[in-house]
């Protein structure tokens, strides 16, 4: 009997370490952006908050379309191999999710990424804030430049993170 309880409490204990859970946030406030145009690619920078793994993302669609979608590990301009890539296709306007969890991208409090977007010319448009300081953990970048100004814009997003401990390869077993 013990044995059982045992388990029980380390297999609830592995469960409550695998939920998802809300880490950043930037609301849609008064912004559309340009998704469609191919020659315009976005990098909002995100500044994690919560150690874990990277599970899902959410943009706010204003309407409907494809555009390229990607995440990058590093703080903006990235230009190096994507982390995280795919071809996203919204036919709705509101939040728009994004499964990014096969990618395995453990972070830890603090580390930096950029949400990507550039445009496929298949009329995607996305929202967020031209309103200073709704999001201040990162900035709006557009083709290589941070977007008007420092901390005006950002578009809107939530991520969501698997906690746990992310690893720094330094770890040892005891």
């Amino acid at each position: 009997m013990r044995k059982l309880c045992a388990m029980s409490v380390v297999l609830a204990l592995a469960g409550a370490a695998r939920a998802e859970v809300l880490d950043q946030s930037s609301p849609v406030f008064n912004t559309g952006f340009n998704g469609d145009a191919s020659v315009l690619t976005w990098q909002q920078e995100v500044r994690v908050g919560i150690a874990g793994k990277l599970t899902r993302v959410e943009i706010d669609i204003n309407n409907p379309g494809s555009a390229f979608f990607f995440i990058n590990v590093g703080a903006p301009w990235q230009t190096d191999a994507n982390d995280f890539q795919a071809t996203i296709t919204a036919s709705n306007t509101g939040t728009f999710s994004i499964d990014v969890s096969s990618a395995n991208i453990n972070l830890n409090v603090d580390d930096r990424f950029v949400i990507g977007i550039q445009g496929t010319d298949q009329g995607l448009a996305f929202t967020g804030s031209g309103f200073p300081g709704l999001y201040d953990r990162g900035e709006l970048w557009l083709n290589a430049q941070v977007f008007v100004g420092a901390g005006e814009f950002d578009i809107a997003f939530n991520t969501y993170m698997e906690e746990g401990t992310s690893c720094n390869g330094n770890e040892t077993l005891k």
